[in-house]
């Protein structure tokens, strides 16, 4: 398992798939998610890929997050395992409580229409519910029609002891404290990307656009020391930003970009 209980394989896929169709990927992993877990990767990667292609190829615009956070089932986590609970949501097409229905079962989608539109039989789903079931977790979904939908499944994994928990909020002395802007148009990324670098002592500003950034940049009385910007941002982009950044002879520190 990676830092963060999430398999590689289902990040690198839905990244390249996400990225074909302009759409943003976030992963949103809460920080007391072990870091060293006891369970089955290849499974539970088979999951998530499933959901997150399933949402990559009902939406047309906007994004996909996963987010991975402790609890589910009313269970309480003991010393050597936890219950974990995902949920893979997006800004798609959506569908109706009576489409909903029917998800879960073998060779099912949502309806006639949709198979022809979208393809796929909707195997992969009736699957994954068998396999979060195995994990002895549940999973369902909460969806509106044209407002995209939330898929959301729990599995018991085993925790692996102390001494393989690998610190993430390890840093030197010297970088404790240090301030640091958060440039992106997207809101859920902006709070996502701010939310870590906050668990690691930072002290986190936020700018919705780059013109916010360099403005917060020129107007604060403490210098940041580190700029983390989008790269795809309407108007000015990131690439912009960064060189904008460098060129102001305003600032009486450059970051670190």
């Amino acid at each position: 398992f990676l830092p963060g209980g999430c398999p590689e394989q289902p990040r690198q896929r839905d990244r390249m798939a996400t990225a074909e169709k302009g759409l943003e990927l976030l992963f949103d992993v809460a920080g007391d998610v072990p870091n060293a877990l006891i369970g089955d990767p290849l499974r539970l990667g088979q999951i998530l890929l499933n959901l997150a292609s399933n949402s990559v190829k009902f939406t047309e615009a906007g994004q996909i997050t996963i987010k991975v956070e402790r609890g589910g089932n009313g269970e309480e986590s003991a010393p050597d395992r936890t219950m974990l609970r995902f949920k893979v949501s997006d800004t798609g097409i959506g569908m109706s409580p009576e489409q909903a229905g029917k998800l879960f079962r073998a060779f099912s989608q949502a309806d006639g229409s949709t198979t022809r539109m979208y393809g796929g039989t909707g195997l992969g789903l009736a699957i994954s519910k068998r396999l979060v079931e195995m994990m002895g977790g549940t999973i369902h979904v909460e969806s509106q029609p044209g407002k995209g939908s939330h898929f959301t499944f729990t599995a018991c994994l085993g925790v692996q002891d102390d001494s393989k928990q690998e610190g993430r909020t390890a840093l030197p002395a010297e970088l404790k404290g240090m301030r640091v802007l958060v440039v992106d148009d997207n809101p859920s990324a902006r709070e996502i990307l701010s939310t870590t670098l906050e668990s690691f002592s930072f002290e986190v500003s936020q700018a919705a656009s780059g013109e916010e950034g360099l403005a917060e940049l020129e107007n604060s009385t403490q210098p940041y020391q580190l700029v983390l910007t989008d790269w795809k941002m309407p108007g000015m982009d990131g690439i912009e930003v960064s060189e904008r950044i460098k060129a102001n002879e305003k600032l009486s520190r450059t970051p670190s970009i």
